[in-house]
């Protein structure tokens, strides 16, 4: 079976050297390009390759920038990176982005071996680099002494840019924080999408290194966790909310735009409430908004049409959205630019909770 791989580097004469010598093993046909944009361009027209190998170093768009391309528009192709200015610990985070990792410079013999190992699996690997680390990027563009921008999406929408000059971290941003605060919570984020950018020239505003960040991010994380974990192993004990039900209210504030959220059981009883803003205006709110759920049930007890199931309206204090389930009601208010889309998610994973 004929295999098709990339080989990107700058350096022609050893693309050709490494193609012609490639070339004399059956089984394999050698695609080459110089540059990392010749290389997305190449597979955007011609996307069947079955491995691509790309030297680290590069001018425009590098080996690292490649990398999260592929890995973004073609997840499960699988990829190896080559340099000549290798270490353990760059070794270490290439790997942990999902990618193999030569060394130059380097024998046919190994070229080979690394080839065989990647194509020979029996299934490829499942998105080479599946939900992107930021830590791990972020290290490995301070090991390469990298200037370059990083953006990045959480799996729930949140959107933060990391500015690193020359491998520091000297900028972070996200909606909500700037600096070392910024920087921290994008490290905390789960399921991010990172993409590699040409730098901007920002005002420095992260102070410490980007070592200690990563530490307190981590630190901050686990007793974020070990907080819940505790606050639910006392509730649980007193005998207060039930345990799906904080769990439902730590989902709606993750939403992007949160302002509030409650539960309430069918009978317009409030079991949960959580505000960013003024309790008491929402807190109303909520409770005329049950009102209409339980009028709506007991009309359709006497008519015998089916309630309401989902309300999505605007109000004056943001956008407020409902789902009614056999035993509750689950309300959101969301900022204007919040987002509906996760906050409908939200509220149907509730009512397969409760």
């Amino acid at each position: 079976m004929m295999r098709r791989i990339l080989i990107v580097d700058d350096d022609k004469n050893f693309l050709v050297s490494l193609k012609d010598a490639l070339e004399k093993y059956e089984g394999f046909e050698i695609l080459t390009a110089s540059t990392g944009s010749e290389a997305e361009k190449m597979l955007r027209e011609e996307p069947s390759v079955d491995l691509i190998i790309s030297d680290l170093k590069m001018g425009e768009i590098d080996g690292l920038q490649l990398l999260t391309y592929v890995s973004r528009e073609f997840p499960s192709l699988p990829f190896i990176l080559m340099t000549a200015y290798g270490s353990p610990a760059i070794k270490k985070k290439v790997q942990e982005l999902g990618a193999g990792y030569l060394e130059k410079p380097l024998t046919l013999k190994t070229l080979i071996n690394a080839i065989d190992t990647v194509l020979e699996k029996e299934e490829p690997t499942e998105g080479i680099i599946k939900n992107f680390s930021a830590i791990s990027l972020a290290q490995l563009i301070r090991l390469e002494g990298k200037s370059c921008d990083v953006l990045i999406i959480s799996e729930r929408g949140e959107e933060g840019i990391l500015g690193f000059l020359s491998g520091d971290l000297i900028y972070a941003r996200t909606e909500n924080l700037e600096g070392d605060e910024a920087a921290k919570e994008i490290f905390k984020w789960k399921g991010t999408r990172l993409f590699i950018k040409a730098y901007q020239k920002h005002p420095q505003n992260v102070q410490r290194s980007l070592e200690s960040l990563i530490l307190d991010a981590a630190r901050e994380k686990d007793e974020e966790k070990n907080s819940k974990l505790n606050y639910e192993e006392k509730n649980k004990k007193e005998g207060k909310m039930p345990l799906p039900y904080e769990e439902i209210m730590e989902n709606f504030k993750e939403i992007p735009g949160y302002i509030g959220a409650a539960i309430f059981n069918v009978n317009g009883e409030q079991l949960a409430f959580h505000s960013l803003k003024d309790d008491e205006k929402l807190k109303k709110y909520f409770l005329q908004m049950t009102s209409l759920f339980v009028a709506g049930d007991k009309a359709a007890e006497k008519t015998g049409a089916g309630g309401m199931d989902f309300i999505q309206t605007d109000s004056d204090l943001g956008k407020f959205l409902a789902r009614r389930g056999e035993k509750f009601i689950a309300m959101l208010m969301l900022e204007e630019n919040g987002n509906i889309a996760l906050a409908k998610e939200a509220l149907e994973e509730a009512a397969e909770k409760i």
